[in-house]
């Protein structure tokens, strides 16, 4: 029965999964759901700091979202399938290659115009020591191409997990923590007209500060 409603909505499925994995690795609580849009669309942005960052957020927000996400998680059969069913928008460098990033920006083009919620992590990777990374200029042409408004969250108290990179890489090493008390903050939407890379860097640098 259960591969059966998969093979009918796989969406929904795969944020029930997210939502089983947060609630037994984590105990993850959610501040600011009134933040997020009911309906319409508006780009959702986040600290990067674990493999399954995407996964907490899935289970935090009440919404179907699309992640954009390097392209490598699309390796092999089990990660493309799996990624492709749940609508994750692959991306890749201009220097790794310029015609996937080109197709992840239409693509965010796309599910913007049609009213979807997009997910991204401004950083363009994981931290390496727990601090956020400077944001890249790619939300910047976003919400220029999609004036929307932009939703700030942070994942707090997630570093140090099996899927960070402290100690070493991540999913690499013995996991030491369980059910931690983790946080999904989510901040007052940002007009498309006040955006900028820097000026969300300083929005989510603020939330995560916050006692």
């Amino acid at each position: 029965m259960a591969i059966y409603i998969y093979s009918l909505i796989p969406e929904f499925m795969l944020r029930f999964c997210a939502w089983i994995i947060a609630s037994i690795m984590y105990r993850m609580r959610v501040t600011g759901h009134e933040h997020v849009p009911a309906e319409g669309p508006a780009v959702l942005i986040c600290n990067h700091v674990t493999f399954v960052d995407w996964l907490l957020i899935s289970a935090g927000v009440k919404r179907p979202l699309r992640f954009v996400m390097h392209h490598a998680f699309y390796k092999g059969i089990i990660g493309r399938t799996l990624m492709r069913q749940a609508k994750v928008i692959p991306i890749a460098g201009m220097k790794e290659s310029p015609e996937i990033m080109e197709r992840a920006f239409a693509r965010v083009a796309e599910e913007l115009s049609a009213g979807e919620l997009v997910c991204i992590f401004p950083e363009g990777k994981l931290t390496p020591d727990g601090e956020l990374c400077p944001f890249r200029p790619g939300i910047e042409r976003i919400i220029g191409t999609s004036p929307v408004p932009v939703v700030p969250m942070v994942l707090t108290n997630v570093w140090g997990s099996f899927f960070s990179r402290q100690g070493g890489k991540a999913i690499a090493k013995v996991p030491k923590r369980f059910w931690s008390a983790i946080e999904l903050r989510i901040g007052s939407p940002i007009p498309a007209a006040r955006v900028t890379a820097a000026g969300l860097q300083a929005t989510v640098q603020k939330m995560l500060d916050q006692e």
